[in-house]
């Protein structure tokens, strides 16, 4: 099982982060595997505990301490042992390009090592988080730390309008309609998407529906079909299952049949 806490971090964050989060592996045998579905923000991802307990079943090694987890348009898979421990920092889809103003499309399904990403920017408030011992002062740390880089970045032009009108819409919305909607042309919106999110707009609506679908599997036992069509745009059922299969690696009778309890974990 996994042991998790969450908190919200300062109000003036919370256009960036979504919350941190606690997560300390107590499992009854040595090791676990899990899959991470797609999904659209970025997460910092920090070891308090043992060296290498997240082993990357994809690309065959174990993952550095302190990571950037980018935003992922397919399944990733990952073996958890045992007494992992590590606090995980759930940022906004704009949130990285906002505190860095390191363009996002360079982490789509990668995992990066935060020292070697940023360097003196992040390695003496990595020691700072690993030496303290308590929960809430570990928070205060993040908070200070993330405002500080907060108020030294300057105004960039963004998409919280686009993403905003996305995520309302549960990604039924076309591209033609965003650039309606914000008076961005197509090229230049999926420049700023690119640069911003790390997936082009269309990708990213793509990814936010199938979201929205797990979540109403996931409450609903006996699904209302037509609702996958007007409520979440599919063309048709084979639309629905192609788009499934896609981003799930797997038909939608079979998904919950699959280990994804870590990802629940992370989310909550």
């Amino acid at each position: 099982m996994f042991i998790t806490q969450s908190f919200r971090p300062d109000h003036l964050l919370r256009n960036v982060i979504d919350n941190y989060l606690f997560v300390k592996a107590e499992l009854e045998n040595p090791y676990t595997d899990y899959s991470f579905l797609p999904k659209v923000n970025q997460q910092l991802s920090f070891n308090l505990g043992l060296e290498k307990t997240i082993f990357d079943l994809d690309n065959q090694e174990y993952i550095p301490s302190d990571i950037l987890i980018g935003q992922n348009n397919r399944t990733w898979r990952i073996k958890v042992f045992n007494g992992m421990n590590r606090l995980i920092v759930n940022l906004k889809p704009l949130g990285w390009f906002k505190l860095f103003e390191v363009p996002a499309h360079r982490y789509i399904n990668r995992t990066c090592n935060l020292i070697t990403l940023l360097g003196t920017k992040i390695s003496p408030f990595i020691h700072q988080l690993r030496e303290c011992q308590d929960a809430k002062k570990q928070i205060k740390l993040l908070d200070v730390f993330f405002l500080e880089l907060l108020e030294k970045q300057g105004n960039c032009k963004n998409l919280e309008m686009a993403v905003r009108l996305i995520h309302e819409a549960k990604g039924n919305i076309t591209v033609n309609q965003l650039e309606r909607e914000v008076f961005i042309t197509r090229r230049t919106l999926e420049r700023y998407f690119l640069e911003q999110t790390g997936l082009y707009p269309k990708m990213y609506t793509r990814i936010v529906r199938f979201n929205e679908t797990i979540k109403y599997l996931e409450k609903n036992q006996k699904p209302y079909w037509p609702y996958f069509t007007n409520g979440l745009g599919y063309c048709d059922q084979s639309h629905f299952i192609n788009e499934f299969q896609h981003f799930a690696g797997c038909a939608p009778t079979r998904y919950f049949h699959q280990p994804l309890g870590f990802e629940t974990a992370l989310k909550s």
